[in-house]
């Protein structure tokens, strides 16, 4: 029988695997707080948005950011 692991949570079993766990992430050579900063911002061409999200005091309010339908997210 194949074992499923769940990461749903960063303070649950697994959770380092989880975008909201509290390790950087490098890309491109810069670095976010959270795998969860990094996703969020991509949805945005907008510089300032993306530094604003960057700059999110926690992967929770980095998601708030990100799913916020009055900010502008490109048609693609």
């Amino acid at each position: 029988m194949r074992q499923v692991i769940k990461f749903y949570a960063a303070s649950e079993d697994y959770g380092a695997f989880s975008s909201f766990s509290h390790h950087a992430v490098c890309v491109d050579g810069r670095v976010w707080v959270t795998a969860e900063h990094y996703f969020q911002a991509q949805k945005f061409d907008d510089r300032s948005l993306q530094a604003a999200i960057a700059s999110a005091p926690s992967a929770k309010h980095a998601a708030s950011l990100g799913r916020d339908r009055s900010l502008p997210i490109p048609a693609d």
